[in-house]
């Protein structure tokens, strides 16, 4: 059996965007073409990161990774307990 905690998700832009203002209070603050700037506060710091939206379309592995690492850094949590958070209903 796989541990779904150890492989990254792979989600269509409009879920991982839902799931990020669900589960990690991100904000939309921008959208440009097929962009979406989101923002939002853990610890006092800023974390701006941007999702290409293209609709129907799942977000391409490395700007997940990216995106989880940067919230992994800010939390002081693991890759691991970021994806579990960001993938429990």
């Amino acid at each position: 059996m796989i541990h779904l905690a150890s492989k990254l998700p792979v989600m269509k832009s409009e879920k991982f965007i839902r799931l990020l203002i669900k589960k990690f209070g991100f904000r939309i603050v921008r959208q440009r073409a097929s962009h979406v700037t989101l923002v939002t506060f853990i610890q006092g710091k800023e974390l701006k990161i941007t999702v290409p939206l293209h609709r129907g379309r799942e977000v391409a592995k490395g700007i997940v990774n990216d995106i989880i690492k940067s919230l992994a850094n800010i939390l002081g949590e693991s890759r691991e307990k970021i994806i579990e958070r960001l993938l429990d209903p």
